[in-house]
């Protein structure tokens, strides 16, 4: 673009929903570009029209102190992060500015999810259905990072049986995790994120709480006690006015290692078995429930609370086929 360019010229980035704004920092060669995405109206270093390694260093620092992410600044609990749709959380939560502490039963596992995301991420081991673990967990994300904003309660099981065929067991070990476990989560960490000023609470609940699934009796029961919670969070803490929101996110189908294995009986499935099971446009990637879960996370989301979040390509209002 050369040095002819003035501070009033926009050049525009391919994106509809954004423009590169051009200006100079008194040297012709230290330039700079903004990019302002008109949907949050928040702004973004990019360097299209960076001209020298100075200008990069002028740049990075601004953006630095911008506080770019979307959750700059916020620290995060995801349970069940050591795979699927929780890993996905965790990864995205962090890339956007977030302090995330990756929990799973699963050790080794969630410890390298910690290690990739790097210095914004610890690994803490949980048992969602041991209250005293969260007692440990909770205050010791408080005692290390100073406060807890966000909780995503992802952690969950599933395993197939209808109604007749459930026995007590599995009922009681599948209500545990995806019932208990989301119930001690948000009671143990409303104090503490009151204690911060407010936060957001994002539990996974599933169509199966919504329509209903005949194969999954114990895993419906479960997620449909989550959706109610929910609500009775949402106006609890309205009540109390301490700032937090509550709100489930109901996926239908999910690409992941939990739900390829029940839907193929394999315990590792091959790229064949995730697209037959796909065909009918119902799962989605874990990629697409994380993006919810930093709307949701975020301030964009301040007014919505009590919300039920379907992600489901209308598989809840679509007619049954040989009912």
């Amino acid at each position: 673009m050369g040095d002819s360019f003035s501070d009033s010229q926009e050049y525009y980035c391919g994106d509809p929903l954004a423009r590169v704004v051009a200006g100079s920092i008194d040297q012709p060669l230290m330039r700079f570009a903004l990019l302002w995405f008109e949907l949050d109206h928040s702004f973004c270093l990019t360097c299209a029209l960076l001209q020298d390694t100075a200008a990069m260093a002028v740049a990075i620092t601004i953006r630095e102190l911008q506080g770019m992410g979307r959750v700059a600044g916020k620290v995060a609990i995801v349970t069940g992060a050591a795979s699927g749709m929780g890993k996905s959380d965790a990864h995205l939560l962090a890339r956007e500015g977030a302090v995330v502490v990756v929990t799973d039963l699963n050790e080794s596992d969630g410890q390298a999810v910690a290690d990739e995301i790097g210095e914004n991420a610890v690994f803490m081991r949980l048992d969602v259905t041991d209250e005293d673990n969260w007692r440990a967990v909770i205050a010791a994300t408080v005692e290390k990072f100073g406060a807890l904003d966000v909780l995503v309660n992802n952690a969950g099981m599933i395993a197939l049986g209808t109604i007749v065929d459930t026995d007590l067991e599995s009922w009681r070990m599948i209500n545990a995790v995806n019932s208990d476990g989301v119930f001690l989560g948000c009671k143990h960490a409303i104090p503490a994120m009151a204690e911060s000023g407010g936060g957001s609470i994002i539990n996974m609940s599933s169509v199966a709480a919504i329509h209903g699934q005949s194969f999954v009796a114990a895993y419906t029961a479960s997620k449909g006690a989550v959706r109610a919670l929910t609500k009775n969070i949402a106006m609890f803490c309205k009540e109390q006015k301490n700032g937090i929101r509550c709100n489930s996110i109901h996926p239908d189908g999910v690409k992941t290692p939990m739900v390829v294995k029940v839907a193929t009986g394999k315990d590792t499935a091959t790229q064949a078995d995730i697209d037959e099971i796909g065909k009918f446009g119902n799962m989605c990637e874990p990629e697409d429930i994380a993006n919810l879960v930093l709307f949701l996370a975020s301030e964009e989301s301040r007014f919505i609370n009590g919300a039920e979040m379907l992600i489901d390509n209308a598989s809840t209002i679509t007619p049954p086929v040989g009912v």
